[in-house]
């Protein structure tokens, strides 16, 4: 499977091994988690980065 960074995010593709549906997941930062629900008192949102991208 191509490690293309300038894969669009999310783009679905069929794993030639196996036959498995896969996800790219591109490199970058995103907020996990946030300041919502019932713990929104104790937990903050965490910044992720991932710096390489890769199928899921």
């Amino acid at each position: 499977m191509p490690q293309d960074p300038d894969l669009p995010a999310g783009l679905i593709a069929l794993n030639p091994r196996d036959g498995a549906l896969v996800v790219w997941v591109s490199p970058g930062e995103f907020i996990l988690g946030g300041d919502f629900g019932p713990f929104a008192d104790r937990h903050r949102g965490l910044r992720v980065t991932i710096a390489s991208g890769y199928w899921l």
